[in-house]
């Protein structure tokens, strides 16, 4: 399962290959045995659905999963380079990839452990210890 950053990203794919298709909500939410009122609510945000069900509705547009699944890399990649800070070092580029290729959420998991790794990183470059107990 991929974050809500990933998610959102299909929603607005799908919302993108639905007016490509000419295909109203009504009869969509008609293939994917919906409401046009569910899917009001997941273009509008209200609602995100897991990348299965994701996946279901793009099929109902007649998406091939390939192309589904490139749709997820591109969110993915998009999503890296927003969380990259200017200047970052390629350990944490390394790290960011690594926690989204886990599954972690962009928006809510990465920050906090890339937060709780700079912290760590400042205590242990403000406490010199090349300092004898002394001085």
């Amino acid at each position: 399962m991929h974050g809500q950053f990933v998610r959102a990203a299909l929603v607005e794919k799908i919302r993108t290959q639905m007016e490509r298709e000419g295909t109203s909500r009504a009869e969509l939410a008609r293939k994917i045995r919906n409401t046009p009122a569910y899917l009001s609510q997941v273009f509008s945000g209200k609602t995100l659905p897991s990348e299965t069900k994701l996946k279901a509705i793009a099929r109902a547009l007649g998406v091939r999963e390939t192309i589904f699944e490139q749709w997820i890399v591109e969110a993915k990649e998009h999503e890296l380079s927003r969380l990259r800070p200017i200047g970052t070092d390629t350990s944490r580029d390394r790290l960011v990839r690594s926690l989204v290729d886990q599954g972690l959420d962009p928006d809510d998991d990465i920050p906090a452990i890339l937060s709780y790794v700079d912290f760590h990183k400042s205590k242990r470059h403000a406490s010199p210890s090349h300092l004898s107990p002394g001085e």
